[in-house]
């Protein structure tokens, strides 16, 4: 590691109602200060998953009541007030309304806010005032995507902030393979679609859905969610469609897929994407903002116009259409992802950032 200004432990605080791509990313952080070295004192609403070591990491886990917050706040303050220095990451929207509490308790502690997505352009006036008042306290922000760093300099966030891209687990690198090889299973029959992700608004599964009528190939949505019984409704008619529901174990779903889709109209830096490209898998998304710093249009993957149906089903039958060019498009991406969003990277990244906000600053000439 590095020689740097290292605090002695990191708290990190993620108390979303879900656990989500939110969840995923602060594992992964997690993870990744650990194979460095650095320890973590974890407290959230979903413990601490098997596949991080506890050599590195307390998990110290509430549930997601009044009495539940009570207590992550306490738990905070008590590792708060252990010996050797310290730094804090609020990993969520929910977990940072709790800073301008501790800064006024322990203001030498500096405090980092993990933005996963820009700032509702919609947001009323006074969420957008008690946003304002909540971020004077955090002394810094790491954006998952540098689309969401300039959203939050666009609302005069001026506080030092960095770009933290996620990385991709070790456990989720597969070897580029081809789904149709698999002989003897009838639902390998059809060349496969994936979209994998939460079944919420935003996501595209309708757009996906009319996208792929009277094609050749099935649709595997993977993922629960709110909506997920309206497109159920949807597909009812249809024998080309799965649900598979939450899936705890991906890979072998990713390399079952010929093509994986996020037709997403909003997001932050996809990691479902970043897995399935890890996978070797050719990928295929809306041409939004942080997509275009995952995806090389027509290398590492296809971007097609926002909302545009027929685009998208194009996109996806071209691949299908064309296995060479999907298949060097597949192991493009992999390295890509494998070369550019490491642990190591996310782990020093993280920590400069911590650095900066340790090291005192000049005041500016009046």
């Amino acid at each position: 590691m590095a020689c740097r200004s290292v605090p002695d432990r990191i708290i990190v605080l993620y108390l979303a109602k879900e656990f989500g791509g939110g969840g995923r990313y602060t594992e992964t952080l997690i993870d990744a200060l650990g194979r460095i070295g650095v320890r973590t004192d974890y407290v959230s609403f979903f413990g601490c998953s098997k596949t991080l070591g506890c050599d590195h990491v307390r998990a110290f886990q509430f549930a997601p009541t009044t009495g539940g917050w009570i207590g992550a706040i306490r738990r905070v303050m008590t590792l708060m007030k252990e010996p050797g220095g310290v730094a804090c990451v609020a990993a969520d929207h929910r977990s940072v309304r709790l800073v301008p509490f501790f800064k006024t308790i322990y203001p030498t502690a500096p405090w980092v806010y993990v933005v996963h997505t820009s700032p509702a352009l919609k947001e009323d006036f006074v969420r957008r005032q008690f946003r304002k008042v909540v971020l004077r306290f955090t002394d810094g922000i790491a954006a998952v995507a540098q689309h969401i760093l300039a959203g939050m300099r666009s609302r005069g966030y001026g506080k030092p902030g960095s770009v933290v891209y996620c990385a991709v687990p070790e456990a989720t690198k597969g070897t580029p393979g081809r789904a149709e090889d698999d002989e003897g299973e009838e639902r390998l029959s059809k060349p496969v679609v994936l979209l994998p992700g939460r079944v919420t608004g935003g996501k595209g599964h309708r757009d996906l859905v009319e996208a792929s009528k009277g094609q050749a190939w099935e649709v595997w949505f993977a993922g629960d969610g709110d909506l997920l019984g309206g497109i159920r409704e949807q597909c009812a008619h249809r024998g080309d469609v799965r649900f598979l529901g939450w899936v705890e174990q991906m890979s072998p779903v990713y390399e079952a897929a010929s093509v994986v889709v996020l037709p997403s109209l909003s997001e932050g830096l996809s990691l479902s994407l970043m897995e399935a490209m890890a996978h070797g898998r050719p990928v295929v998304a809306y041409d939004i903002g942080p997509q275009r710093e995952l995806i090389e249009n027509g290398v590492t993957g296809v971007l097609v116009p926002v909302g545009d149906v027929e685009a998208l089903g194009r996109a996806i039958q071209g691949l299908l259409d064309d296995k060479p060019r999907a298949e060097e498009m597949g192991r493009r991406a992999q390295r890509h992802v494998r070369e550019r969003f490491t642990l190591e990277r996310m782990a020093n990244d993280t920590l400069a950032l911590i650095e900066r906000l340790r090291t005192p600053r000049r005041r500016s000439a009046p």
